[in-house]
C-alpha cells in the first residue's frame, strides 16, 4: 500500500477513537528503515487548552501548563488501533504502534499547525536548497508569520543557557518545499557564573505495541 493509503486507511482507523476520548489526531508518522514504525500522535484540542488557561486565571499570550494526552489514554487508543489494524491486514509486515503525545518538542505536520505557534522557536529542514537562499538546507529561529502556503522565519541561534540570540536575517519558507518542521521547546539554563553567553558567528546569506 502506497504511503499516502497507508497514512489514510490508519487515520480512518484511529479517528474514531480519539475523538471518542475528547482529543484529536496532531498526526501520524510512519518510519519503514528496517521493521516499520508506526506513531500516532494524539492530542488535546486547542479549545480545551484555551478553557483551561482561562480559568486559571491566563489571558490570552500568557504561557500555561499545556493539557496533554495521559498514558491511559494513549493505551487505550494502541489497543484498539493495533487491534484493528491486525484484523484488517492494514500492514501485511512486522512494525511497532506507537501511540503518544506530541510533547513540547513537536512535528508539525500541517502548515495550519503553525498558527499556534506563531513567535515561538521554529526548526525547519527542506528537500531541496531554494535558489535565492544558496546551497542551505536547515534553518532555526522565531516564527514571525503563517502564510497560505509558506511561513517566515526570524534566524536565531540558542546559546547554551537557552538565550534566543537573533541573526539579523529573516527567510521565507515554501510548506511543499519543507521536508521536516519541529516546533522546539527551549530549556532554559543558567548561565555559569563569570560566564557571559556565547555569540553567534555571523550569518552569511510512549506506548509501544509490536506487531
Amino acid at each position: 500500500m502506497a504511503r499516502p493509503a497507508l497514512l489514510d486507511a490508519i487515520t480512518a482507523i484511529a479517528q474514531p477513537v480519539v475523538t471518542s476520548l475528547g482529543l484529536e489526531i496532531w498526526g501520524i508518522d510512519i518510519l519503514q528503515s528496517g521493521r516499520a514504525v508506526v506513531r500516532i500522535f494524539v492530542d488535546v484540542p486547542l479549545e480545551k487548552q484555551q478553557e483551561n488557561d482561562k480559568a486559571h486565571g491566563l489571558s490570552e499570550g500568557e504561557e500555561g501548563f499545556p493539557l496533554s494526552a495521559t498514558i491511559d489514554q494513549c493505551e487505550e487508543i494502541s489497543r484498539h488501533v493495533g487491534l484493528t489494524l491486525e484484523v484488517e491486514d492494514v500492514i501485511p509486515t512486522a512494525y511497532v504502534l506507537e501511540v503518544s503525545s506530541p510533547g513540547l518538542t513537536r512535528l508539525i505536520f500541517k502548515l495550519e499547525q503553525l498558527q499556534r505557534f506563531v513567535g515561538e522557536f521554529i526548526e525547519a529542514s527542506l528537500i531541496d536548497p531554494l535558489p535565492e537562499l544558496g546551497t542551505r538546507k536547515r534553518f532555526k529561529g522565531l516564527l514571525r508569520s503563517v502564510e497560505d502556503q509558506s511561513f517566515t522565519l526570524e534566524l536565531c541561534d540558542l546559546s547554551p543557557e537557552g538565550a534566543v540570540l537573533p541573526l539579523g536575517q529573516t527567510v521565507c519558507l515554501p510548506w511543499e518545499q519543507c521536508r521536516k518542521v519541529s516546533k522546539v521547546h527551549i530549556f532554559a539554563q543558567p548561565a555559569k557564573p563569570g560566564k557571559a553567553p556565547k555569540q553567534p558567528k555571523p550569518e552569511k546569506k510512549t506506548a509501544k505495541k509490536e506487531q
